[in-house]
Parts: C-alpha cells; sequence; structure tokens
C-alpha cells in the first residue's frame, strides 16, 4: 500500500482514483514575518493565529537606532514616516476585527518563543 504524507487537496481525488493510499495529513505551522500580511483579511483569514509585537515608541526608537542599514535613516524618518506608519497600519489591523494576539515586545525573545510555542501547541492539541 502506498502511504502518502502530505497531498495537496486538489490532487486527493485524482489520486484517489489511480491507486489505493492511506492519507496522512500532517499539520504544517508556517511563520510568516511581516506586519503587510497582517493588513490582508483574505491571507488572514486562512490563518489559524497570527501574533503582532508590540513596543513603546521610546523602545522602537532605540532599537532602530542601534541597526546598522547599508543607507542609514536620514534625520527625522523615524517621527516623520517609520513611526506615524506604525501606529497607522496598528489601527487598521485593530479595526479589522480579525483575530490577531498583541504580545509585549518588551519580554525577552525566550518568553515570547515560549508563549507563542504554547499557544500554537495547544491549538494544535485542540484540532485532534
Amino acid at each position: 500500500m502506498l502511504q502518502i504524507q502530505y497531498i495537496d487537496k486538489r490532487r486527493y481525488k485524482q489520486l484517489h482514483n489511480y491507486a489505493p493510499f492511506s492519507l496522512v495529513w500532517l499539520k504544517t505551522c508556517i511563520i510568516i514575518d511581516g506586519l503587510v500580511h497582517l493588513l490582508s483579511r483574505p491571507l488572514l483569514e486562512v490563518f489559524d493565529k497570527s501574533y503582532y509585537i508590540t513596543v513603546s515608541y521610546e523602545e522602537c526608537k532605540r532599537r532602530r537606532s542601534t541597526r546598522q542599514y547599508t543607507v542609514p535613516d536620514p534625520p527625522g524618518l523615524f517621527d516623520g514616516h517609520v513611526w506615524p506608519m506604525s501606529l497607522k497600519h496598528r489601527r487598521e489591523m485593530e479595526s479589522s476585527g480579525l483575530n490577531i494576539e498583541c504580545l509585549d515586545g518588551l519580554k525577552s525573545k525566550d518568553e515570547i518563543y515560549n508563549q507563542v510555542y504554547e499557544d500554537i501547541q495547544n491549538n494544535l492539541l485542540n484540532r485532534l
């Protein structure tokens, strides 16, 4: 018997007509980094979980000032563009009505990782 570990749902019927097999659907975790996908309703509607890491103005400005870019930020870019756009996108995200969980960006990377890992693990276990 042929065992298929993953198969595209569209091809399931095609293959099922040609050969007997057992089908094992694997849960897949895809991590997408970035803000733009949080503003895309079609994308968010297919995600099981979405997270948004928040930090204060002061912390965001401090972190950005420590980054090394090939082309440095021109003076005033953070206050004139980066922070206002961040606030705009957050308002749009919050008013979308979609389930996006905000995480405290002042927590350590390990704390955030553990929180998200536990949440995803619980979500997957609840689906069994």
